[in-house]
Order: C-alpha cells, then structure tokens, then sequence
C-alpha cells in the first residue's frame, strides 16, 4: 500500500534527470510497475479513467482540466470543445 492521494495516479521514483522508474497506483496498490516512460504512464492512466469509469479528481481544479483535456484534445473522445473553464485555463497558460 502506498501513502499518496486517494485517485489513481503516476509515482516518479528516483532522481528527477538520472535513474528513475515510473509506476500507477490505484486505491493505494501498485497496479502496473515499471511503465518505460513518462508519456506511456499517462497514456495507460487515461486508459484506466476511462475503462473503468473512474472519476476524474475534484480536489484540485486543474488535475481536471488536464484529465479533460488529454481526453479531448490528445485522444478524440467525446466532443473536442473544451468546456468553458478549461478553454479560460489553456489560454492563460501563454
């Protein structure tokens, strides 16, 4: 059991720019170790959310918009419109 958040997340273990292994908690298990790289992480965690129809965090707005915007934006599913508060938030960011 790991300590953390209670939503599925991605654990980077090690050292930022050297060794470092990237694994997915679910419920506080370990559920896939070792995943190669960073984007295939959020590529399977994404999957996970989406297959198993867990919700999306809502205790940080922006674990939100950025749940939202991989699924539309990244991946095509559902409508690509961009709900109104995440449109105000990709705009803000440049």
């Amino acid at each position: 059991m790991f300590d953390g958040p209670q939503h599925p997340h991605i654990a980077v273990v090690g050292e930022p720019y050297g060794q470092h292994h990237v694994h997915i908690i679910i419920e506080q298990q370990l559920v896939v170790r070792d995943v190669m790289s960073f984007p295939e992480a959020m590529k399977l965690l994404f999957c996970f959310f989406y297959t198993l129809d867990i919700a999306y965090p809502k205790n940080k707005r922006r674990d939100c918009y950025v749940h939202e915007y991989l699924q539309k934006k990244l991946f095509g599913l559902e409508s690509k419109k961009l709900s109104p508060k995440l449109t105000t938030f990709v705009n803000n960011l440049g």
